[in-house]
């Protein structure tokens, strides 16, 4: 069985969207746990932060995203996790907020 080259059209982003929907889901976003320092999405561990990070969906093209950075830091008054990604289709950056907050039995 041959295997076909990629071309310039296997490339594509996988939806294209408009620009007002883009900016309504990257607003929606920033309203998520995740979107911003003061809202962070909980983890129980550390190793969990990059699996579920990569595991989103870009805002603009749903495409997969691509690690850049992780770092720890402190933001106001708690311990945060920030996140640096980036999409693999449409190169669009974002950031993306952590606390590390394990589950406590009773």
């Amino acid at each position: 069985m041959l295997r076909r080259t990629p071309t310039q059209e296997d490339y594509r982003p996988r939806v294209i969207r408009e620009a007002n929907v883009i900016a309504a889901r990257e607003k929606l976003a920033t309203l998520e746990p995740g979107g911003t320092p003061d809202y962070p999405m909980n983890v129980e561990s550390a190793s969990q932060i990059e699996v579920r990070a990569l595991s989103m969906p870009c805002l603009r093209c749903d495409g997969p995203y691509r690690l850049d950075d992780h770092s720890a830091g402190r933001f106001g008054s708690q311990h945060v996790r920030l996140v640096r990604v980036h999409c693999g289709h449409c190169g669009v950056r974002r950031r993306l907020f952590f606390r590390v907050a394990p589950e406590l039995c009773n």
